[in-house]
């Protein structure tokens, strides 16, 4: 009974990753990095889970070639969790060329593997009958080895992603705090898995195969409604900045020449004079000031901020005047000054400007922002 509702799981939640890869890959325009990479893991992550299936049927008795097709899979989620949290703090697009070294312990392990993909069909039924199912005492330990490595290598890249997460957000990062919080969480979940998986190496060694039907097969599952939950939670933000092309362009842009990596390029150009030129500072900055200073046109900067940041010219400048401003209010040395006044210092040129957009970026008014309790360190 439980074999059987866990192969139905199994197949479920594998036929759910490889539809929302589907979704994630087609509505990719021009092959844009982050949809690709975040399609990728989440086919990759459910032919991890159809292995699971076949392991408990007849399959790879029917079809024996396949077996350890698909073992080598759990050496790429690291790779492609880091190319995408790279690409979505502002990285450079993660090429081909970049990711090729990340996929060698991917090619050793498949390399390991080709005397065994060439064996003879019945070879290949008879080690599954007599070696796997059997679940013998040497293929057990190499195999609690190998799983063990597996664990080590996606915790390294966990580690160098959330690194990565966290010195965004004390820089740039900080003017996209819904990247942040959608990023957080994606890393969270994989984070959970990590330790899922690990709690599921110690039982296996410790409590041998006693339990192996029903804690290996929650555990698995567990980690499924994680990934697909973390992964709608980006689709469903609205929040362009993650996946802009997830959605289809504003009309008006469907046929520019604009490249992706072009657009790409120009929004990190724009994000970089913000920050060190501040520019935003200027209450009469105009597209076209900024477009001069680029060296682009007005239009394709606004394309630009558009597509890869999910925001119009007024709203990409006043976040950085909002940062400014959130901090100057939490200085001790300007509690005499009226918000206004140090709103007007920050770059706003009108009350009911800045007004609207306060409350848009905090969800508060001014005043009521002022007015919370400090936070403790």
């Amino acid at each position: 009974m439980i074999r059987t509702v866990a192969v139905f799981l199994y197949l479920s939640a594998a036929f759910q990753g490889a539809v929302l890869a589907a979704v994630i890959l087609r509505r990719s325009r021009r092959g844009a990095p982050d949809q690709v990479l975040l399609g990728a893991l989440v086919l990759v992550f459910s032919l991890y889970l159809a292995e699971f299936a076949a392991y408990w049927t007849p399959f790879y008795l029917t079809i024996p070639h396949l077996l350890f097709a698909t073992v080598a899979l759990p050496l790429l989620f690291g790779p492609l969790i880091y190319g995408l949290v790279i690409k979505i703090t502002g990285g450079p697009d993660p090429t081909p060329r970049w990711l090729l070294p990340h996929l060698v312990p991917f090619g050793i392990y498949l390399g390991r593997l080709v005397p065994f993909y060439l064996a003879p069909a019945e070879f290949k039924r008879d080690y599954f009958l007599t070696v796997i199912f059997t679940r013998d005492p040497q293929w057990a330990l190499g195999t609690y080895i190998i799983f063990a490595v597996i664990l080590v290598h996606l915790a390294a890249y966990l580690a160098v992603s959330w690194l990565r997460l966290r010195r965004w957000s004390a820089g740039s990062g900080r003017a996209n705090p819904v990247a942040h919080r959608l990023l957080s969480r994606f890393l969270a979940a994989w984070s959970v898995i990590l330790v899922l998986r690990l709690f599921n190496l110690l039982e296996v060694v410790f409590l041998g195969y006693r339990y192996i039907a029903v804690v290996d097969n929650a555990l698995l599952l567990a980690s499924s409604i994680l990934i697909y939950a973390s992964v709608y939670m980006m689709l469903g933000s609205g929040y362009q900045s993650l996946f802009g092309a997830l959605r289809p362009p504003p009309e008006k842009y469907v046929r520019s020449p604009l490249a992706p990596g072009r657009v790409a390029g120009i929004a990190k150009r724009a994000q970089d004079v913000m920050e060190k030129e501040q520019m935003f500072l200027d209450p009469g900055l105009r597209l076209e000031t900024l477009a001069q200073r680029l060296g682009v046109s007005r239009y394709h900067l606004s394309q630009s901020l558009n597509q890869q940041l999910g925001k119009t010219f007024n709203e990409f400048v006043n976040e950085y005047r909002i940062r400014v401003l959130k901090d100057r209010m939490a200085d001790p040395e300007t509690m005499h000054l009226s918000i206004l006044q140090l709103a007007m210092e920050a770059g706003f040129g009108t009350k009911a400007t800045f007004n609207s957009a306060f409350k848009k970026a905090t969800g508060l008014t001014p005043s009521e922002y002022r007015a919370r309790p400090p936070v403790e360190n």
